[in-house]
């Protein structure tokens, strides 16, 4: 009963699965399959089953290989796994996944194959249909612009689909972080999208934010992302949603709201209106702007008599027959102009024209239209009239001309100063040979060449700069100005523009050049920089030399902050007082600042100037110069400087000779540790018996005579660099310093078995002395491991982290403590011991002390008795 249920229980797991089972006798050729495998394969269980049977189903393109991984392996070898097709009696195909293994007698020859065989045509067909739809979001991601997302705050790991990389400049497929994808946002957004960002892990929900990103230094973007959040099934909380570049919509809806207001204007102002009338039932509807134009009450019901009674008298009749001629030819291919008397005494112009519309059988059903108030529109020929004369006055004066080009008839139009500047009779037939015949042979093929640029649709060709060569050989510059006019195909079909006579502006530039170079040489020689300052927005305009003697690139934008970036830390208050003062005043004092330059050079500079007033007394500009002092200054301090050599000396030999003292207590005082060490080690050497142990033993020997021999390397150098007076402080990693540590005092760690915990993950590492810092991690852990607790494993625990820019270390043992209300005061002096034991010197937490303070640091500490003790040191 129990193996029936068994069997039923494979069978539906095989059915669940898919798969079947069989075993191949090679020597009988019997082949036995499971009854889920005939149904996998249609196979009648009651036909005969043999090895041939199963080569059947193969799928013809794959049956060779089969058979020859299958030959191979009988031969040699083990069950060849695979994945093949075999085609159903039906002609239906599947694919087969197919493991299983062979048996062997003593001389190698198959007894029995068997295995199994996985129908996993579905799993195939769900990859592949995943793959396509993948390639479809990635097409649809493409099109509307739009990348796909998944970020898990807790384990900072983000997911970005391809066009989100692209989307914000990327590679498909490089790292991403927070950090990295903040990079971009638009300085302007950022901490608002960090705002937001934060709210998101605090719970708090955003269905959507909209901000910019800097895709590179000239293009920035608007995205759109909206997403959800919700906790995963490891309970950390999941953002995953889309991000949707929207610069395109944006800018499209900007500008359709700009047509719309424009179509609105241009509405009311060509003061059009829309009607429709039944002649049969003799109703009318009229638009809004109609009953405006005619000036009755809206929705008042009109009715032809209404209509005809605000015509102008002398107009009735004409109005009269139009609509009848209209009614009796079923055609209006004419435009009505008449008048209409508006309120009291307002008499307007209109123009009407109208369709007529018909049913099936050529009956009239209504006429439609439109009218319009062409009142103002005769005003506006007249003043457009006058504008353009005033337009030929303004193209005289500045020597400027117009010009429409129709590209499909090859016409250019010309306003009247353009041929006057060409030196060309007015109308004379232009068209672009004519055009390019007078441009000077050095610039035509730049011309040609850019002209058909922009033909072809490239928009960023706006201004063509060339000479032209007039009838009487007289050489002009000219500078073009166009705009392109596309076709609804977007085939460019007109061009349009203006070109100016810029000679004589060419001619006096280069005389302000040649100028500006001689005062530019003028103030290199005299070390001497122009300024000026626009009190009102704040910039200022810079001489070449005032570029120089800041150390700025010349021509970068310079306001005050830049510059008072560049001020010495103790002229800087200065600095602000003067223009403060300057602008309260009305008036400058000259004075002198220290300029510190990117090179880490410091110049003297003396700044004199003057206040440029407008006409109510107010400060508008301030205008000056800046002379570089440096020299002078220097001269002084030399002479100032040789009188204080000798004290110098005297002080430096003082401190020398203090040095000194101080390296004979460091070097008494660390290399204590590894000889101890090194005699520990002996001992357990001698003491072993296992060859094993002493070989270890010996390698840790090893390496506390290289952390002695760098020790002893570190001093030698730091001898040589006091003596050179030539001090390089490197960057020290914590994790260094601790492993040269453990590897010191690796005899104690193995005999006391004592724990050393450490996490450096908020200072990883430091600016700082290297003797100094080994010296101080040294004392402080074999401090720990010597005055143990009997009753406990020593453990230390080291932690690192930034307070206020400063890095503080934390060293926390288990030990036995230190009595500090009877003790403390005296805890960092000379020889002083509070524990019984052989090596106390009363030397280490004093010389720690002193190395602390001689980098600007500090030390200080908790302890209770029998509990442990924490050494906080605050490094500089």
């Amino acid at each position: 009963m129990e193996l029936a249920q068994k069997n039923h229980q494979l069978n539906s797991a095989e059915r669940m699965a898919k798969i079947g089972y069989w075993h191949w006798n090679t020597a009988s050729n019997e082949l036995y399959w499971s009854d889920n495998l005939h149904a996998i394969y249609g196979h009648d269980k009651s036909k005969p089953l043999n090895f041939e049977t199963y080569i059947s189903y193969i799928h013809k393109d794959d049956r060779a290989a089969i058979s020859t991984k299958l030959s191979n392996a009988i031969i040699a070898g083990d069950f060849p796994n695979s994945t093949y097709r075999i085609q159903l009696n039906d002609g239906s195909i599947k694919t087969i996944k197919s493991i299983g293994k062979i048996v062997r007698n003593l001389n190698g020859e198959v007894l029995e194959m068997s295995g199994t065989c996985q129908d996993i045509t579905e799993a195939i067909r769900k990859e592949t249909e995943l793959i396509h739809k993948n390639q479809q979001l990635n097409l649809a991601e493409k099109m509307a612009n739009l990348g796909s997302f998944q970020w898990q705050p807790k384990n900072e790991v983000f997911k970005w689909s391809d066009n989100l990389y692209i989307i914000y400049g990327f590679t498909p497929g490089e790292h991403i972080d927070l950090e990295k994808s903040l990079s971009k946002i638009h300085p302007e957004d950022l901490e608002r999208v960090k705002q937001v960002t934060s709210e998101l892990i605090d719970g708090i929900d955003h269905k959507q934010i909209t901000y910019r990103i800097q895709k590179d230094k000239d293009t920035i973007k608007t995205l759109l992302v909206k997403g959800i959040t919700a906790i995963n099934e490891n309970g950390h909380l999941e953002m995953t949603g889309t991000t949707q570049d929207i610069t395109s919509l944006i800018k499209t809806e900007q500008e359709l709201k700009e047509k719309n207001r424009l179509l609105s204007v241009s509405e009311e102002m060509a003061m059009m209106g829309s009607w429709k009338w039944n002649p049969g039932t003799g109703v009318s509807t009229w638009s809004d702007n109609l009953y405006q134009i005619y000036g009755i009450d809206l929705h008042t019901p009109i009715t032809i008599e209404l209509f005809l009674s605000r015509v102008h008298p002398n107009d009735v009749d004409k109005v009269n027959n139009h609509i009848a001629k209209i009614l009796e030819t079923r055609k209006s291919e004419k435009i009505l102009t008449f008048r209409i008397i508006k309120g009291a005494n307002s008499i307007r112009s209109l123009e009407l024209i109208a369709e007529v519309i018909e049913d099936k059988h050529g009956n009239i059903l209504e006429l439609i239209g439109s009218t319009q108030d062409v009142t103002d529109k005769v005003k506006a020929r007249k003043e457009i009239k006058e504008k353009n004369q005033l337009l030929s006055y303004a193209e005289e004066i500045s020597n400027m001309g117009s010009w429409h080009w129709d590209l499909d008839r090859d016409i250019l139009k010309w306003s009247d100063n353009l041929y006057k500047i060409y030196g060309l009779e007015v109308d004379t037939t232009i068209n672009i040979e004519k055009f390019y015949s007078q441009i000077h042979p050095d610039d035509i093929a730049q011309v040609k060449a850019l002209i058909t640029k922009s033909i072809n649709g490239d928009e960023n060709i706006k201004l063509l700069s060339f000479r032209i060569i007039i009838d009487d050989g007289t050489i002009r510059s000219i500078e073009s100005r166009a705009e392109t006019k596309k076709n609804h195909l977007g085939k460019v079909v007109e061009l349009v523009g203006t070109a100016q006579d810029i000679t004589e502006k060419l001619k006096i530039e280069k005389d302000i050049l040649e100028k500006n170079h001689m005062l530019n040489f003028a103030e290199e020689l005299a070390m001497i920089g122009y300024w000026q300052l626009n009190v009102g927005n704040g910039s200022f305009i810079w001489s070449n030399n005032m570029y120089r003697i800041f150390g700025f690139e010349i021509g970068i934008d310079v306001n005050f902050d830049l510059i008072l970036s560049h001020i010495h830390p103790d002229d800087k208050q200065i600095l602000i007082h003067k223009k403060e003062n300057t602008i309260s005043t009305n008036s400058l004092e000259k004075f002198t600042q220290r300029i510190l330059r990117q090179d880490g050079k410091i110049r003297f500079s003396e700044i004199i100037g003057k206040v440029i007033k407008d006409s109510y007394g107010k400060a508008i500009k301030v205008i000056g110069s800046c002379r570089d002092i440096t020299d002078e200054i220097l001269a002084q301090k030399k002479i100032l400087e040789t009188n204080k050599n000798l004290e110098e000396s005297t002080v430096k030999l003082t401190a020398q000779n203090k040095q000194l003292a101080e390296f004979n207590q460091i070097t008494s005082h660390n290399l204590r540790a590894p000889v101890s060490n090194l005699n520990a080690l002996l001992k357990l050497y001698t003491k072993t018996q296992s060859e094993g142990k002493k070989i270890e033993i010996f390698e840790k020997f090893e390496i506390v005579i290289e952390r002695l021999t760098e020790t002893l390397n570190a001093l030698v150098e730091t001898i040589t660099i006091k003596k050179n007076g030539v001090e390089i402080i490197p960057k020290l990693d914590f994790e260094q310093v601790l492993l040269k540590t453990k590897q010191t005092l690796a005899a104690t760690l193995l005999e006391t078995k004592a724990k050393i915990t450490y996490d450096f993950s908020k200072a990883k590492n430091v600016d700082y002395n290297p003797i100094y810092l080994e010296s101080i991690f040294l004392n402080l852990i074999s401090n720990a491991i010597k005055y143990r607790s009997p009753d406990r494993v020593p453990q230390i625990f080291i932690t690192s982290k930034k307070d206020n820019n400063r890095t503080v270390l934390e060293f926390k043992d288990n030990g036995l403590g230190i009595d500090l209300k009877n003790h403390g005061n005296k805890l960092f002096g000379l020889n002083q011991v509070f524990h019984k034991h052989p090596e106390s010197k009363g030397i280490g937490l004093f010389i720690t002390k002193a190395q602390v303070l001689a980098m600007g640091g500090s030390i200080t500490a908790k302890s209770d008795v029998n509990i442990g003790s924490t050494f906080i040191i605050t490094l500089n």
